[in-house]
């Protein structure tokens, strides 16, 4: 008994020592984030991985994120969820048109045979009204599942043959926005009715199927916008990030049964937008979002804030895990968690701090001042959106030479919190604007 117990100890202790040396690094030769940030990442292995972003650009790596090649670039299409079966064959699915980001594209799903060189848009079932995807998991060999939108109208769509043919099926809730399934049958579903409101409060929910998607059985409600991303360490222990727009406290949920209950960790308070999550087992983990990030060590119990990207800020948005001792995430960059030293930037690394920009007063009522430094003469887009990043208004869109700009801003909607982001060559900068007496929410949807 003593020796099996040495040797489990002896093939413990290096994934052990492994979790207590890696950290967070940021990959310095990946792209920067579109609008707010990458809006997910897939692997097949460590080498091989691809990035999407709202602005239509598809990024592949073949080296564990040394280097990057842009494979697509669609200014009309919004990427927000991407999934490989193989090296080859894969899926990307794009939010479409009439929903908060304004794509111009219709075409929900594409699917490319060649690594991504080249997609066409998969023809789908009328079944019911497929206008975009959020969420999507490549399950199994034959088996790839998707559902969206956060804008509605929302469904699952499932292919048991590699996406040959697909069968849809309703959704319970007016947003289906992320997804996790253990097999083709048995799953969990985030979603809800984020951004609208219930009783007077707006409504988060996550579902539970047995069925592949015939029927959900809801087993969390949560008084809160929405929820965003889930991850699961194993079959039993899992998480869902959730997003509050207003001071209550921001959290996750937590299952320990495999999804058939939940309970609440908070992790900060106050106005946050709560994005990623990801835990790298059962103790240590991370939720991140708006432009902080935090950890626990002690499976949620307590957190602290830490930093990943001090130069562009931690919008930690997706995280997955590409092998028992590595993960990836993607925020305003690409980052990988591990104990090895990544590589060394081979493009341009560029001082953010340059890239300035401040409202004041802030708070403020009535005209607000937006200044702004353009470090580099290039194209500038100036804009406000809501905290989640859904785009309200363009304020500049042009080129402009290096230099600091002024303009005035007054707001025609009733939102008591927006941000204001430059974007900018591989500048990035962001400031959240409080006006006191506005509303919560805009009309219709909150964010994203």
């Amino acid at each position: 008994m003593k020796k099996l117990i040495l040797s489990v100890l002896v093939l413990f202790i290096p994934f052990l020592s492994m979790a207590q040396n890696a950290t967070w690094q940021v990959l310095p030769n990946a792209p920067i984030g579109g609008q707010w940030n990458h809006d997910d990442i897939a692997c097949i292995n460590e080498d091989t991985l691809w990035i999407c972003d709202l602005d239509g650009r598809i990024n592949k790596s073949t080296d564990g994120g040394d280097s990057w090649t842009r494979i697509t670039n669609w200014p009309n299409t919004a990427f927000r969820c991407i999934d490989f079966f193989d090296s080859q064959h894969g899926f990307v699915g794009n939010l479409g048109r009439g929903g908060w980001y304004n794509a111009s594209d219709g075409n929900p799903l594409y699917e490319t045979f060649d690594g991504g060189a080249n997609w066409s848009a998969v023809t789908l079932p009328n079944t019911y009204d497929i206008k975009g995807l959020c969420g999507m998991q490549i399950v199994n060999d034959t088996t790839i599942i998707a559902v969206g939108r956060y804008a509605g109208p929302d469904v699952m769509i499932k292919s048991t043959d590699k996406g040959v043919t697909w069968t849809s099926y309703a959704s319970p809730a007016e947003s289906f926005v992320d997804l996790h399934f253990f097999d083709p049958d048995t799953g969990i579903v985030v979603g809800g009715f984020g951004g609208w409101y219930t009783n007077g409060n707006p409504l988060s929910r996550i579902y539970y199927t047995t069925d592949g998607g015939e029927s959900f059985t809801q087993v969390a409600a949560e008084q809160s916008d929405h929820f965003w991303k889930v991850f699961f360490v194993d079959r039993m222990n899992g998480y869902a990030q959730i997003t509050n727009y207003d001071n209550n406290d921001q959290y996750i949920m937590i299952t320990n049964d495999g999804g058939l209950t939940w309970s609440k960790s908070v992790y900060t308070n106050g106005h946050y937008e709560g994005l990623g999550v990801g835990f790298f087992d059962t103790q240590l983990g991370w939720a991140g979002g708006g432009d902080k990030t935090y950890e626990t060590t002690d499976g949620g119990a307590s957190w602290s804030q830490i930093s990943i990207d001090p130069g562009y800020g931690d919008v930690l948005n997706r995280v997955i895990r590409v092998s028992p001792t590595t993960l990836y995430a993607v925020g305003a960059r690409v980052y990988k968690y591990t104990d090895l030293t990544v590589g060394e930037a081979t493009i341009p690394q560029v001082d953010n701090t340059k890239c300035k920009l401040s409202c004041n007063p802030n708070p403020f009522q009535g005209v607000a001042t937006i200044t702004y430094t353009v470090p580099e003469d290039g194209h500038v887009k100036l804009g406000i959106t809501s905290i989640g990043g859904r785009v309200i208004e363009f304020l500049v869109d042009k080129e402009q030479k290096a230099g600091t700009y002024s303009l005035e801003y007054t707001p025609d909607y009733n939102q008591k919190f927006v941000a204001c982001t430059i974007r900018t060559g591989r500048y990035r900068r962001t400031v959240k604007i409080f006006r006191p007496g506005g509303g919560e929410y805009p009309q219709g949807k909150s964010a994203r």
